[in-house]
């Protein structure tokens, strides 16, 4: 049943037949839902392990050292896609967004970026950003940072993801994640993965927050991205 889910759910642009050299550079790159430690980053490295691909975790962000698996990472707390004022201005010396900030992160140059942004666009208050509708306006702030990650590293592919569901709102980020297949299809170096459909989510898989999964949660994302991204990686086993 998941490997039907699967095939209705992953969209592989025509640059399917990238391929990057050994071990594989992998950036974990969004807000706190990439940040979480161990969150799915943990689950995915040790699936990829045991899988046998050869593969690192990159990103000026170093994991917990408390965990076995090291998983450097690009996640960052109440950051919103941008550009734009964000509520995570105050604690980012005014760079509270992904697209201000992406000159220094991505100057490692990864090989993949699982990219997973959007969330906190729906948290912005009115005052910071009047008029702004992310369902609405969020789709096209999306499609500037592809274009501007793809202009700083255009050897990277990046692994699009869906905002996955929320517990108090089947419906939250309903717009934004629908438009996300027709920005992939127009750029042949990204691959979309519907993190909402395929995770599966059900009571329990979030935190007390009902935002945030919770650790088993993680474990069906990182799932999720496992099966997402194996397809890229074959010549990296």
């Amino acid at each position: 049943m998941f490997q039907k889910i699967l095939a209705a759910t992953i969209l592989l642009t025509p640059g399917l037949l990238w391929s990057a050299p050994q071990p594989l550079r992998i950036m974990p790159l969004g807000d706190s839902l990439t940040q979480a430690s161990p969150g799915y980053r943990a689950p995915l490295a040790e699936a990829l392990t045991k899988a046998g691909y050869k593969f690192e975790m990159i990103g000026s962000s170093i994991s917990d050292p408390k965990l076995d698996t090291h998983t450097n990472h690009e996640g960052h707390g109440g950051f919103t896609i941008g550009p734009g004022k964000s509520k995570a201005d105050e604690w980012a010396n005014g760079k509270g967004n992904l697209f201000d900030n992406l000159e220094q992160w991505l100057a490692p140059k990864p090989d993949l970026i699982l990219l997973l942004i959007g969330t906190n666009d729906f948290f912005i208050t009115a005052d910071l950003q009047p008029g702004y509708d992310p369902n609405v306006h969020g789709p096209a702030r999306l499609g500037a940072l592809l274009d501007k990650i793809h202009s700083l590293s255009p050897a990277s592919r990046i692994v699009v993801a869906s905002i996955p569901p929320v517990e108090w709102d089947e419906n939250f980020a309903k717009g934004y994640n629908a438009a996300i297949p027709a920005l992939v299809a127009a750029r042949p170096y990204t691959t979309f993965a519907d993190l909402r459909k395929m995770i599966g989510f059900v009571a329990g898989d979030w935190t007390a927050d009902k935002l945030h999964p919770s650790d088993l949660g993680y474990q069906k994302m990182a799932k999720a991205w496992f099966e997402v991204i194996t397809p890229l990686m074959e010549k990296n086993r």
